[in-house]
């Protein structure tokens, strides 16, 4: 005579185990390419302005000869959109986006 064992639980019993009132996780898409590249660019472009403003402050503080400084509008508006779009971007896809 051989002697089986019963399992500890009845099949019903591994239904009952999850609970209803668990929320499930949704998984959240890869972040795309193109968000990276814009981040990316973000990163550069703060690092160029803030390195120009480094240079701005470092001639504005030794200027003592009349050294005139010239600062080009166009790529200062530039520079800082980049910034601007790419912490836009960062705060909307992280705060921003309904669940």
């Amino acid at each position: 005579m051989t002697e089986t064992t019963a399992s500890e639980k009845p099949p019903d019993a591994a239904d009952d185990a999850k609970s209803p009132a668990a929320p499930e996780k949704v998984a959240s898409a890869p972040t795309p390419v193109g968000i990276w590249v814009l981040y990316g660019l973000g990163v550069i472009s703060a690092a160029v302005v803030l390195g120009s403003l480094l240079v701005v402050a470092i001639e504005a503080l030794g200027s003592g000869s009349g050294v005139d400084l010239h600062v080009s509008t166009a790529a200062l508006v530039i520079w800082l959109a980049l910034v601007v779009v790419a912490a836009g971007t960062f705060a909307w896809r992280r705060w921003g986006r309904p669940t």
